[in-house]
């Protein structure tokens, strides 16, 4: 059973805060409705990305798949279904949906995204992080680290994929024509 979820059970899985507009679960019925999976959708951090995906006519009808928590036992059906369920649960107005995914995840999450029908168009670009001492992430944009106390290190790399989540084969294709990315094979 796919239902929506409060912020706080979806952040309780996740163990990390990404910018939640929309969060999901899939419950198995099996074992007592456990929660088995969670998706988070919500806006893109980036303006660059949101501007420069289809272009500006089409800066808000994008919402990113920002996280998602499977227990290993889940069956890669499972996630399909779960997520095709969620994808219809967002608003129709969002039929952008962007989606990064670390290097190290392994092929699992690339071959549920085909299946779904996700576009790939490649890796990040080369970017970095500012550390503390401790190896915290302290952002560039905030202008709150101390320079002297901080240092740049490489951030990873990840994989980028967009789904035209509509129906309406003219507004994909029209959406597929506007994408400023390249779109690679699997």
């Amino acid at each position: 059973m796919v239902a929506q979820i409060s912020r706080e059970d979806a952040v309780n899985k996740l163990n990390k805060r990404p910018n939640i507009s929309y969060a999901f679960g899939l419950f198995d019925n099996l074992r007592n409705k456990a929660l088995v999976a969670v998706a988070t959708f919500g806006s893109p951090p980036s303006p660059a990305i949101i501007r420069g995906l289809c272009g500006e006519d089409e800066m808000h009808n994008i919402i990113e798949l920002n996280s998602m928590w499977v227990d290993s036992s889940v069956s890669n059906d499972a996630v399909v279904y779960f997520l095709r369920k969620c994808l219809t649960r967002i608003p129709q107005n969002k039929d952008i949906v962007l989606s990064y995914v670390p290097n190290n995840s392994g092929e699992r999450v690339s071959r549920i995204f085909k299946r779904l029908g996700f576009l790939y168009t490649g890796l990040t670009k080369e970017r970095t992080n500012r550390v503390d001492k401790e190896g915290n992430v302290q952002y560039n944009r905030s202008k709150d680290y101390d320079p002297t106390n901080t240092y740049l290190v490489p951030r990873p790399r990840k994989h980028r994929f967009v789904l035209f989540n509509t129906k309406d084969e003219g507004r994909a294709k029209e959406l597929l024509d506007k994408l400023r990315y390249e779109v690679y094979t699997y």
